[in-house]
């Protein structure tokens, strides 16, 4: 009871971060695109796509090992192994943060003058390659922070990182931006490395202090530590090299895939920085209330698994995937039904308008991957994860390729649908074999779309007769959502408990605990 309490405040803590994050950042791209316009987006979302793949080299699956071998030697109560890991940790991280800025200083002229094609790009990679170090440690000490359950200090960084890259970018906006595009966006990557090295700051100071008042030199010491620290984070880290690299080489092919339909350049960037910079953060948005819980899966399921407890492993799994898909069938029948009105709220384009509405179809696959990759990780099937993950960017890289100087966009669109599917499919395939989940497909799929439907014909038509604002709209159409989910039983008092990690003592009408229990024997 005392764990699923911490972790359901774990999850609300970090959810809530997330929130204001993702929110801060939402506002943050709009202020952006008008400073910089859709094409000065595209070429910050040509440089971050380079900017990933460093990334990704430089934390090189560093998060994931430090979260799953701190709460393997907290399942083991060896404060002593929790210390010998993460100072292994630090240390790998340190190398592939050095060698990956390396790296992007030397290939900067490559990547953005040749595979771009853009030399503006130049002098952002190379200011960028300067915080790969410090981002990469910080992927190692937020991993721990995770694991040891004290994400507020994960919180309290990210917090931090954003405020300064705000204030940064404010600042070189009114300083560089007036000389051009160029100008523009090397004072929005130099914010966002110098957040990255104020962030690294406070965490490491923060896990000094966790060390000294939290951790004791009690427990055994860990046995082979740097070979299980490899066996976790290489496969990982060769997983992300292909999937990144394939990833940037086919976002580097859609502008060039867009000029080959018939786009200008200058048209080509600026319909890739629609996509890339304004409507995907849009569409990923909600997924905030999912990814915090879905990050605490990792360590939950590694200790789970290394305590022996299989039944209540497929417990959680169980209410974790039902939970998503009520969530996000309700998110993406939200999104689909307001998809004009958000375009316009916030970025002030029909165009944006028109591809949230179609990838909001897409929701409750993107949202549910997430939720099973973070379930697969904490099993230890990253090796699968790995080749699952490069079978999708591949499949991408060619669609790209192929269908997008034939019908333009929309063979963008056609690719992304199809790798979301594939890469989902192959995920749920290999957790069903492996764990005993009950899908309840009508409850769980059915009856959400119905309540969906029937929320967002009732709040248009309240709309239609009422002066409601959009976001007063959406807020009632989730309300709406959730009493037709009550009201056909899809949310059920144990799912009422379990989402509230049992903190409440309260209890459901007698009425409504029986109609539960006699709908379970049908669904």
């Amino acid at each position: 009871m005392e764990r699923s309490r911490k972790f359901f405040w774990d999850g609300l803590l970090l959810t809530a971060t997330a929130l204001i994050m993702r929110t801060v950042g939402v506002i943050f791209n709009a202020y952006i695109s008008d400073k910089m316009g859709e094409s000065g987006m595209g070429l910050f979302a040509l440089v971050m796509s380079v900017y990933s793949f460093a990334v990704t080299f430089a934390t090189s699956g560093i998060n994931l090992a430090a979260t799953r071998m701190t709460a393997e030697a907290m399942g083991r109560n060896s404060q002593i192994e929790i210390r010998q890991a993460m100072r292994r940790c630090i240390v790998y991280s340190l190398f592939f943060g050095t060698v990956g800025g390396v790296g992007l200083w030397l290939g900067a002229d490559f990547f953005g003058g040749v595979l771009m094609g853009d030399a503006r790009t130049v002098p952002s990679l190379r200011l960028l390659s300067f915080g790969l170090p410090f981002l990469s440690v910080s992927a190692a000490l937020n991993g721990y922070f995770t694991a040891v359950r004290r994400v507020i200090k994960n919180a309290a960084c990210q917090f931090f990182e954003q405020i300064c890259k705000i204030a940064l970018t404010v600042l070189g906006f009114a300083l560089f931006l007036p000389r051009g595009l160029e100008y523009g966006c090397i004072a929005l990557v130099g914010a966002s490395m110098f957040g990255e090295c104020a962030s690294f700051l406070l965490a490491f100071i923060l896990y000094l202090h966790d060390l000294h008042k939290h951790n004791r030199k009690d427990g055994a010491p860990g046995v082979h530590l740097t070979g299980a620290l490899c066996r976790i984070a290489l496969p990982v880290a060769v997983s992300a090299y292909f999937r990144s690299g394939l990833v940037t080489a086919e976002h580097m092919a859609i502008p060039w895939g867009l000029r080959q339909f018939g786009s200008s350049p200058d048209a080509a960037l600026a319909t890739y920085g629609v996509i890339q910079g304004m409507v995907l953060p849009v569409v990923l948005y909600p997924s905030a209330f999912l990814n915090a819980f879905s990050s605490l899966l990792v360590p939950e399921f590694a200790q789970e698994i290394a305590a022996g407890r299989r039944r209540r492993t497929e417990h959680i799994a169980t209410k974790a995937i039902g939970a998503t898909l009520l969530f996000s069938i309700g998110i993406a029948g939200i999104m689909m039904g307001y998809a004009d009105g958000l375009g316009m709220a916030i970025y002030k384009s029909t165009e944006a308008g028109f591809y949230i509405r179609l990838l909001g179809a897409l929701v409750p696959i993107m949202y549910l991957d997430g939720v099973v990759d973070g379930m697969l990780k904490g099993m230890g099937y990253q090796f699968y994860s790995m080749v699952v993950n490069i079978i999708d960017a591949l499949l991408s890289l060619v669609m790209v390729l192929v269908l997008v100087p034939r019908m333009g966009v929309y063979g963008y669109i056609i690719t992304i649908f199809v790798a979301e599917i594939l890469n989902y499919s192959l995920s749920i395939v290999k957790l069903l074999v492996h764990l005993q989940i009950d899908l309840r497909l009508v409850a769980r799929v059915v009856k959400p779309i119905l309540a969906i439907i029937g929320a967002t014909t009732v709040c248009h038509i309240l709309g239609s007769i009422f002066p409601i604002n959009i976001w007063l709209q959406m807020s009632l159409c989730l309300v709406v959502y959730v009493i037709f989910l009550l009201c056909t039983f899809a949310l059920t008092h144990s799912d009422i408990r379990w989402f509230s990690g049992i903190v409440s003592k309260g209890r459901m009408p007698a009425f409504y605990r029986k109609r539960t229990r006699v709908y379970h024997i049908f669904y």
